[in-house]
């Protein structure tokens, strides 16, 4: 009787593990775009929400694509009565943080691609802390926002 009843009580135990929530990543990336290239230009922008799962400040320092020479982060700001563009040396996420990448505020900009790139195609794009990947990313690319309401 006893030995019945330790199986039973082991199988209800191993039962109750796979109802375990699942652990959240420690980075989640929603909503990422990037906009098609005007024609003849060989610059665009990439936009997303990234949220910060972990319970330490997320810096992210390094942004590439193997489809673009080369991705900057960058912030538009008012300075004199004019919008300008200025690249920022990283994204400061804090824990629990959710940031937006949008057009007129932080956004990642795209140089010089290496094949065309037209709405409806994909760009890979990867987010990282110093070497270390924290985000790898395969982004629409869309005339306008596919998320707009």
């Amino acid at each position: 009787m006893n030995r019945v009843l330790f199986v039973c009580i082991a199988a209800l135990g191993m039962l109750g593990l796979g109802c375990q929530p699942a652990a959240q990543p420690p980075v989640e990336v929603s909503n990422a775009w990037l906009r098609a290239p005007a024609p003849g230009k060989q610059v665009t922008a990439a936009y997303m929400s990234i949220q910060n799962n972990s319970d330490a400040a997320l810096v992210i320092d390094r942004v590439s694509s193997t489809q673009f020479a080369r991705v900057e982060i960058h912030a538009t700001q008012m300075q004199d009565g004019t919008m300008r563009m200025r690249e920022q040396a990283a994204l400061t996420i804090a824990p629990g943080e959710r940031i937006s990448l949008a057009p007129g505020g932080l956004h990642l900009m795209l140089f010089d691609p290496t094949d065309a790139v037209d709405a409806g195609s994909t760009v890979d794009i990867t987010l990282a802390t110093g070497s270390q990947p924290v985000a790898q990313l395969t982004v629409p690319v869309s005339r306008d926002n596919p998320y707009a309401d």
